[in-house]
C-alpha cells in the first residue's frame, strides 16, 4: 500500500506516492484514461477500507447496518457512534434497534423526505400523517419486492423441472 500524507492524526490525504498509469497520460476521453481513472477510485475505496479495517476490525452487523450509506469521515464518526451505542446497551440493557429496523428507519425516513420536500411540517398531526404514509409506502415496496422474488424463485424452480 502506498505512503499517505497526512495533516491530523487520523486524517489521510491522497498516497503521497502514486503507482500504476494515470487518467493524464492518456488523451481525453480515451478508453485507457478511462480505465486509468477507475483504477485510481477503486485503489483510493481499497485504501479507504484498509485504513478502516486496521483502526476499526472486524465490523459486526449492527456497526455495518448502522454506517451503511455513509462515506469518508462521516462513516467514521458513525462506526464510533455505533460502539458508543453497543457499549452502552451492554450496561443498560437491549434498547438497540437490529440491523433491519435500522435498514427500515432509513427507507421510512427518505421516503418521509421526499414526501415532504426535506422539511419537517411545523403540525405534529401532519407530521404523523406523512409518516404513517410513508411507512405504507414502504410496506407497500416491500411487498412488491417480495413478490417479484417469489416470481423470479418460482421461474428458476421451473427450469429446474423440465
Amino acid at each position: 500500500m502506498p505512503k499517505s500524507l497526512t495533516t491530523q492524526p487520523g486524517r489521510y490525504l491522497h498516497p503521497a506516492t502514486a503507482s500504476g498509469p494515470r487518467p493524464g497520460d492518456f488523451p481525453v476521453g480515451s478508453l485507457k484514461s478511462r480505465a486509468a481513472a477507475r483504477a485510481l477510485l477503486a485503489n483510493r475505496k481499497a485504501e479507504q477500507l484498509g485504513r478502516e479495517a486496521a483502526e476499526f476490525g472486524e465490523l459486526n452487523e449492527f456497526e455495518l447496518a448502522y454506517c451503511e450509506g455513509f462515506g469518508g469521515g462521516a462513516r467514521r464518526q458513525a462506526i464510533q457512534v455505533a460502539r458508543v451505542l453497543q457499549a452502552s446497551a451492554e450496561t443498560w440493557g437491549p434498547l438497540l434497534e437490529t440491523p433491519e429496523e435500522i435498514r427500515r428507519s432509513r427507507a421510512v425516513g427518505k421516503i418521509f423526505g421526499e414526501l415532504t420536500g426535506g422539511r419537517m411540517p411545523s403540525d405534529g398531526m401532519e407530521e404523523k400523517r406523512l409518516r404513517d404514509l410513508a411507512e405504507e409506502k414502504f410496506l407497500a415496496g416491500a411487498a412488491i419486492q417480495s413478490k417479484e422474488k417469489r416470481t423470479k424463485a418460482q421461474a428458476v424452480d421451473v427450469q429446474f423441472e423440465e
